[in-house]
């Protein structure tokens, strides 16, 4: 697809071609790294296992969503709120949950800093536009006053004009 935009509306303004390609080559980029994350988060999740401090912390992170997940569940279901015991997971289950919820989280802020990143780009965007549109404007006012004090300045030639005109038929 080629689009072809135009420059400003009015006298003064030389027109502004450009061409640009139909294929977004940021939307592609952002969607790359969306999709090299998964890859990454699996790398991620299986290196996670070999350090004693995360292993730990893993273990830990999938006992407690365990605990999280049974109470939600036992709630939504409509039993009483009393004290619920949940049974642990198993060392290697919960390790497993651990560090499916690190690469979760992983793709996860991918995702959301692409949205950001996208955000922004199309804020900054928008401000050039607007800049630009008040470059234009301030271009047509500049160029408007420029004309204004041409017209006054000839319509005060004409005014002295036509007042020796005046004095010359008076002396007739």
């Amino acid at each position: 697809t080629v689009v072809v935009v135009g420059g400003g509306g009015f006298v003064g303004s030389a027109a502004r071609v450009s061409i640009m390609a139909g294929v977004p080559l940021a939307k592609l980029a952002a969607l790359a790294i969306k999709t090299l994350s998964k890859p990454v988060a699996k790398g991620i999740k299986s290196r996670v296992i070999t350090y004693p401090s995360l292993r730990q912390g893993c273990i830990h992170m999938g006992q407690m969503s365990h605990r999280i997940m049974t109470n939600v569940t036992i709630l939504a279901a409509g039993h009483p709120r009393s004290r619920i015991q949940v049974k642990p997971l198993e060392e290697s289950d919960a390790l497993n949950r651990g560090t499916e919820f690190i690469s979760e989280a992983f793709i996860f802020g991918v995702a959301g800093g692409t949205i950001v990143w996208e955000y922004a780009r199309t804020s900054d965007k928008n401000k050039l536009k607007e800049a630009r549109k008040a470059a234009q404007e301030q271009e047509y006012r500049d160029y408007t006053h420029a004309h204004i004090g041409q017209l006054e300045a000839r319509v005060a030639e004409m005014g002295a004009q036509l007042e020796r005109v005046e004095t010359r038929l008076g002396e007739l």
